[in-house]
């Protein structure tokens, strides 16, 4: 459930942005929809393994099979390995968003902590009794 909440405001604020957002804009929030649909897939993936793996006993002479849908860890391999090329793909299209300024620069003053919020404090704990 959680994953459809998440793709659907996704898909909301694509849709917005391809309608409001110039040709280049456009084409970026495209493929990153289409990176977020490849990730939900996956998510999906995962899901459905664990439910399944949950509902069956699993044999000892399942692991030693190769088919990756009986063997937990090829199953893992597999899906870290997609894991891992998903997150270098928003990782690249996160340095596009840059270059189309889409992403702001974090300034030094908004990362820096207020003086008047950081407060000193002791462990030393006083404990008289009168």
């Amino acid at each position: 459930m959680a994953e459809f909440l998440w793709t659907f405001a996704v898909q909301e604020v694509l849709k917005k942005i391809v309608k409001f957002g110039a040709q280049q804009i456009g084409l970026w929030v495209k493929e990153l929809q289409d990176i977020a649909y490849e990730a939900d897939d996956l998510l999906n993936e995962l899901v459905y393994e664990d439910l399944r793996r949950t509902a069956e006993q699993t044999e000892v002479r399942d692991f030693i099979s190769i088919s990756p849908s009986k063997n937990p860890f090829l199953f893992r391999c597999e899906k870290a390995k997609k894991m891992k090329n998903t997150t270098q793909t928003l990782y690249k299209h996160y340095c596009e968003a840059s270059a189309l300024e889409l992403v702001g620069d974090q300034s030094a003053t908004e990362t820096e902590v207020a003086p008047k919020q950081i407060r000193e404090t002791t462990s030393n704990l006083d404990f008289e009794v009168v």
